[in-house]
Order: C-alpha cells, then sequence, then structure tokens
C-alpha cells in the first residue's frame, strides 16, 4: 500500500496538496501518552477588515445561515462568488454571482500565515508626556498575538489569562460557532483553542516571565497538563482561589476557581489577551497609583456578544459589521467605556464617578495619571508590504516595539529619515538619510531602536556597523516583520 505522502504527492492541486500535508503532518503530531485531543481540528475567523483576493474564501454577511463562497474575481466594490459548500471544492464551471465587498466577512484559516496590524482608533493621555501608553487591542485573539510577536516577542514578564472555562453555556465560540453540551468535540475543541494561543504566549514570553491562567473545575486537570507539555521543566503550580463561601463546592474547600501559574518572576509588562471587559489593565492602573511603579499592560479583546444577544439582534435584522450590533459588543459596550472612565474619573455625561476602590481610600474619581492607546487589529497584504507600502500600517507595532512612549507620531516614508520627537526610535528609509541619524544620535541619547529599510542583508549590515554606540537594537524593515508573522506559528 503506497504511504500517506506518496498519495498526497499525486494530488494536482499544489494549494490543496501543500494544506493536505500539513493536516497530516498534525495529525501524526498526536501524542499517545499524556494529554491527547484532536490536535488537527481545524479553526478560523470570519474577519470584518481582511485582504480579498481571486481564490479567497468568504460568507455571506447579513444572514442567519451563510454560505460560503469562493471569490473569482473582483470588480470594482464587488466580488465575483460561486458557492462553496465546506469540505468541497467548486468546479471551475460553477455558477458566479455578484456581491458587494461590504455584504461579505473574509474566512481567515488559522493554518494559513496571515499578517495583522493594529490601526489606532483612539487614545487617552492624562499622563505624563513621556510615560509608556497601556495598549488596548480590539481583535481576534489568535491572530492578535501574533501581531504583538513583531513588537514584543520574549518581552513580557506577566501574562495573565482568565480564558473561556468550557462550561458548555455556549460563553465562547469556535469556527464562529457558539460551543454548547450537544458538542462531542467540546474537550478536543477547547485544548485545541487553548493549545494555539499558549504556544505564540510562550513566545512572548521573557525568559524569566511568569504564566497565570484562570480556570474553574471543569478544564483544570487538562490545563495543568496542557502546561506541563508546553512549558517542560518550569514550576507549574495551582492555588485555589475563593471568592466566596458559595462557590463551586470541593472535597475539602470552596472556591469559584483555580489559578495555574507557569514560571518564576513578577514584574511590570503585562499581556493579557482574553481581556473581556478590561478588568486587568483597569488593576494594573490601580496597582500603579497605589505604589508609584509604572507597570504596562496590552490588553486584547474581542468584540464578541453573549450568545443570546447575537440571537436576539439577528432576529431583528443586525448582523456582524452593523453599528447595532457592533455596539452591542464586549469592546465596545464594556471594556471601551471602562477604561476610559477609569482613567478620567468620570461617566461618559463628564460627571465623576462615585464611590471608592474596595480596601483602599481612592476615590473613582481621581481617575489615573496613565495614558491609553486604542487599537483595531487589521490585516495586510503581505505583496504591500514586500515593496514598502504597508510602512503607515505597520508603523504602530513599531512604537509599541520601542516602548509605547510619547504620543505616536506618523511619519513620512518617503523622507530619507523619520525620527519621532517624542518617542526613542528612528526610521532610515533610505541610506541618504544615514548622515543626519549620525548627526542627531549624540543628543538624542534616548535612542533604543532604530528601524531600517534594507533591500539585502548586507546593506542592513553595513548602516548597522556604521551606528556608533551600542544599546540601540536595530530592526530590518520589512523583512523581519514578515518573517516573524510567517514563522508565527511553527
Amino acid at each position: 500500500m503506497a504511504s500517506i505522502e506518496t498519495l498526497i504527492a499525486q494530488i494536482d492541486d499544489i494549494a490543496l496538496r501543500d494544506k493536505v500535508g500539513r493536516e497530516v503532518a498534525e495529525m501524526k503530531k498526536r501524542l499517545d501518552w499524556g494529554l491527547v485531543f484532536e490536535r488537527h481540528l481545524p479553526e478560523n475567523v470570519r474577519a470584518i477588515s481582511a485582504p480579498i483576493r481571486p481564490g479567497s474564501v468568504v460568507w455571506e454577511r447579513r444572514t442567519t445561515t451563510p454560505r460560503r463562497l469562493r471569490v473569482r474575481s473582483i470588480e470594482g466594490a464587488d466580488v465575483v462568488v460561486a458557492a462553496e459548500p465546506e469540505r468541497t471544492t467548486a468546479p471551475a464551471d460553477a455558477p458566479t454571482e455578484r456581491i458587494a465587498r461590504t455584504e461579505v466577512l473574509v474566512e481567515q484559516d488559522f493554518a494559513e500565515p496571515v499578517f495583522p496590524v493594529v490601526t489606532p482608533i483612539g487614545a487617552i493621555r492624562n499622563g505624563s508626556t513621556d510615560a509608556p501608553y497601556h495598549a488596548v487591542i480590539q481583535g481576534e485573539n489568535y491572530h492578535a498575538i501574533q501581531a504583538l510577536l513583531a513588537a514584543y516577542e520574549r518581552s513580557f514578564d506577566l501574562i495573565y489569562l482568565d480564558p473561556p472555562y468550557n462550561t458548555g453555556n455556549r460563553e465562547w465560540s469556535y469556527n464562529n460557532d457558539y460551543v454548547d453540551p450537544s458538542d462531542t468535540y467540546r474537550p478536543s475543541k477547547w485544548l485545541a483553542f487553548m493549545e494555539r494561543r499558549l504556544k505564540i504566549a510562550r513566545k512572548l514570553l521573557a525568559p524569566d516571565g511568569i504564566v497565570v491562567v484562570a480556570i474553574d473545575k471543569n478544564e483544570h486537570a487538562h490545563l495543568v497538563m496542557l502546561l506541563e507539555q508546553l512549558f517542560a521543566g518550569w514550576d507549574i503550580t495551582s492555588v485555589a482561589i475563593q471568592h466566596n463561601p458559595r462557590g463551586v463546592q470541593g472535597d475539602n474547600f470552596s472556591t469559584n476557581e483555580f489559578a495555574a501559574a507557569a514560571g518564576a518572576k513578577r514584574d511590570v509588562s503585562i499581556l493579557d489577551f482574553f481581556g473581556g471587559s478590561g478588568t486587568t489593565l483597569h488593576a494594573t492602573m490601580l496597582l500603579n497609583a497605589e505604589d508609584g511603579q509604572h507597570r504596562t499592560c496590552v490588553l486584547v479583546t474581542n468584540n464578541e456578544l453573549k450568545a443570546e444577544t447575537a440571537e436576539r439582534l439577528n432576529q431583528a435584522g443586525h448582523f456582524r459589521g452593523d453599528e447595532t450590533f457592533e455596539a452591542a459588543g464586549v469592546y465596545r459596550a464594556a471594556a471601551y467605556p471602562r477604561v476610559t472612565a477609569a482613567v478620567r474619573g468620570t461617566k461618559p455625561d463628564g460627571a465623576p464617578i462615585p464611590g471608592e476602590y474596595l480596601d483602599t481610600n481612592r476615590a473613582h474619581a481621581a481617575g489615573f495619571t496613565e495614558n491609553v492607546e486604542f487599537f483595531r487589529l487589521d490585516y495586510l497584504d503581505p505583496a504591500e508590504v514586500e515593496f514598502g507600502l504597508g510602512y503607515g500600517a505597520i508603523e504602530p507595532l513599531l512604537w509599541l516595539r520601542a516602548g509605547g512612549i510619547g504620543e505616536r507620531e506618523a511619519l513620512d516614508s518617503t523622507a530619507p529619515l523619520g525620527l519621532p520627537a517624542h518617542s526613542p526610535y528612528a526610521v532610515l528609509f533610505d541610506p541618504a538619510g544615514l548622515p543626519d541619524l549620525l548627526a542627531a544620535l549624540p543628543a538624542r541619547t534616548d535612542i533604543t531602536h532604530v528601524f531600517i529599510v534594507a533591500d539585502s542583508p548586507e546593506s542592513f549590515a553595513q548602516v548597522v556597523a556604521d551606528l556608533p554606540r551600542e544599546g540601540i537594537e536595530t530592526v530590518r524593515l520589512y523583512r523581519d516583520y514578515l518573517e516573524t508573522l510567517r514563522g508565527a506559528t511553527r
């Protein structure tokens, strides 16, 4: 009998052959000891803003029973599509129809490389001008943390996560469907969902950092085993957290949840990519106010709705991408207003927030002397980046990589040199700008990063060799961004 690899090699369609090969490779990784689950379960997201090209898979947006469609061509503001149900391939002569681009969502398969970026959508500036900013990113967290690799690889001292507890009450979705008790793949879906994200979290964590994951009894044992496999050799500790005596009853204690921790250090740079309503950022700012430290927090939260709310709005004719629907999501309805109110100390109407923080004498109305920038997750066409057309889109990631310090400034990418006045980095767009950079560095002792647009490793190395002082991190644009994202899921 022919081997599976031989059979795969006989598939004529190159894209299909590669995809089947990757799926089989993932299946072969399945362990026959320890924690065993369906790692190969596919996962995808339907994005509102993502590049569409011939061959893309899109879904109808304004219906409760959307069709899966394959894009044949793009004509102005419309896409020409053929119906292609899941696990099928539409024949070349399949009937086509024309649909407005705004009426479809783009399927982003997690097995395929994507090129996510963070687009600024607002800021609160209530701290000093040279203070680092906290960041709040609205978007699907698997792709958001891939984007963060371009800015924070091996950087976070603490990653705190409060993921779905997989209780079966439809509190989370997998492949755009809420997971309910009747789903026989529910345990494997949760483990595959968590493993994908924890693998990237490991790349974002500083060598001596800590991961803390809150969980309840439903997946506590599985989570600990998963952490033991992904963080082999680390100290894995579980502690019971008693919120109130009426929580879930154990044999010898009463608790609502556990916290499983892996690592060895507590410090000042924090990531939460199950950010929900913004509790971790709010707590970080409160701690800073209490002890005068300068912790920074990056919070990732999606804009999902509770299943019942989404269904009610769908029945009323409101769907993903519609203002009424989006306004009810957790980012729009909870995280953004909460963080804004906490920093300013006021309600949306400007009135002071009454009361004090629990166990402190700090009034809610005092607000916080903090800066926060808000972002939306978007996607780039890699060809645009390759040819230097995507600088404006990746610029916020460069700002974050340099510490998110100072009010973010848009640089002119047509000039040889970009040198923000209030942030500690420079962008060398053309070697012609090198003399100006060298002349500026003696007075700009704050510069910690230089981003260099270079066509070849040799030209990049030559610029690096000319820089006069140590302690400056150099990054090649745009190759480093593309290679980081292409390798994100490996």
